[in-house]
């Protein structure tokens, strides 16, 4: 994971487990190539400002499914920690995680006590076309703004 997470440049590769409500598995970013990706980092499952993150861009999921991108969230915490918040939550995108921030890492996000609130726009080529870094943590981007961003990249 050498290359850069800065728009323009290849997004750095990255294969996590996860879990969606269908089931477990593994999630690799290179398998996604020929449609862009959305990778929303936040700092953990029952937080409150993460789970209205996740709840609101649930509810708008429909204009990404539009523009053709695949939404994932990715956290620290366990499989078992994202299943129980994606059922809690009404989570039908799947949740991966990066229990040793190495993605983190290497997206550029890793905070000193948590994972930066961030959000990236990787289109089909697998470049970064999008990246936004909440300063605080406590504001995120939403769905629409997301949208936008991903049907200008095509």
């Amino acid at each position: 994971m050498s290359e850069s997470a800065q728009p323009g440049m290849h997004a750095p590769d990255f294969s996590l487990p996860g879990t969606t409500p269908v089931g477990d598995g593994m999630y690799a970013l290179a398998a996604q190539r020929g449609k862009p990706v959305v990778l929303a980092f936040y700092h953990g499952d029952d937080r409150p400002v993460c789970a209205r993150q996740m709840r609101s861009y649930q509810r708008d999921l429909a204009m990404l499914d539009e523009v053709g991108a695949v939404l994932w969230g990715l956290s620290p915490q366990s499989l078992e920690s994202h299943r129980a918040f994606a059922t809690q939550e009404g989570l039908s995108f799947p949740l991966l995680v990066d229990d040793d921030q190495q993605v983190a890492t290497a997206y550029e996000v890793n905070g000193k006590k948590r994972v930066r609130r961030a959000t990236f726009v990787i289109d089909a080529e697998g470049i970064v076309r999008w990246r936004s870094v909440s300063p605080l943590g406590m504001t995120y981007d939403d769905v629409k703004t997301i949208a936008k961003v991903v049907a200008s990249a095509h």
